[in-house]
Order: structure tokens, then sequence, then C-alpha cells
């Protein structure tokens, strides 16, 4: 009786995985090093970060709740139609450029009620943007905006 060995079976395909691992590590030697954010350079147009050293902020400054503000007061002042009841949050996501400019924005998570709408127009009215920056160069940054709904009272009772 002939009985096939597993260890067989599987024993070319860890030496072809270890002969690849192997021979990558030693085509970039630098790939297997560890390196500080600093020491990492910038060449990488296009790249868009999440967290940075110094996130986007409104030229006025206040950071990501600034922004936040920002985007419930044009939502109430917009004339657009949403439902000033709607209890919940907004998801929008917009990438600020190097060079503080808006683009792609969209909702990620929907809320209904007109209110997705009215989040995405106020975004899209946003001023230009302080950049963010990372090892002091300015990058293009992913921003998660975070809307609750109702929106404070202050804020609609100036858009009514």
């Amino acid at each position: 009786m002939k009985m096939k060995s597993s260890l067989s079976v599987r024993f070319p395909k860890r030496a072809i995985l270890a002969a690849l691992l192997a021979a990558a590590a030693l085509a970039s030697p630098a790939a297997a090093q560890t390196t500080s954010p600093q020491e990492i350079p910038l060449k990488t147009i296009g790249r868009v970060y999440i967290s940075v050293e110094q996130m986007p902020q409104l030229p006025t400054g206040g950071g990501n709740e600034a922004i936040i503000q920002t985007i419930q007061s044009s939502a109430a002042k917009s004339g657009m139609r949403f439902d000033k009841t709607a209890k919940g949050t907004v998801y929008a996501t917009v990438t600020v450029g190097s060079d503080g400019q808006l683009r792609d924005a969209r909702i990620v998570k929907a809320l209904g009620g007109g209110t997705d709408e009215a989040v995405l127009a106020a975004v899209k009215k946003l001023p230009r943007l302080v950049p963010g920056r990372q090892a002091g160069q300015p990058v293009s940054v992913a921003l998660s905006l975070p809307v609750p709904f109702p929106l404070p009272a202050a804020t609609v009772s100036k858009g009514e």
C-alpha cells in the first residue's frame, strides 16, 4: 500500500514562498527596516492621508469642531428643506488638497429627511481651508465630518 505524505505536497509551496520572501528582502533591504514618520519622504504625489501632525482647519482656526459648526450653520441657513426633528448623525467625507481646496465631498452614512443633501451642500460651500501638514509639508487629507442632528437651537433659529 502506497501512502501519500501530506508533507511532500506542502513542502514545495513553502519552499517557493520562503525563496520569494528571501529574494524580496535581499532586493530591497530598506523595505524590511522600519522608519519614523519624519524619515519618510513626501514625494508620493496623489497620496491622501487620514491623520497628520497638523489637521486641516478653517482660516479662522478651531479645528474639526469649527468645521462641523460651520456646516451646521450653513445647513440651517441654506433654505433647503429638511426634517428639523431628525435625530442622528450624517457622516460626510471630503478631501482637503495640499492647496486647501476641497474635493470629493460625499455622504458616507445618510440620515434621510433631506439632511444628507443639506449637509453635502454645506460642505461644498466651505471656504478654502488651511491644508494639513505632515513633517512640515502641506499634504492632502481626507476629513471625516460627523454632523449631528437635530441642529443646535441657536443655529436653527438664525436660519428661520
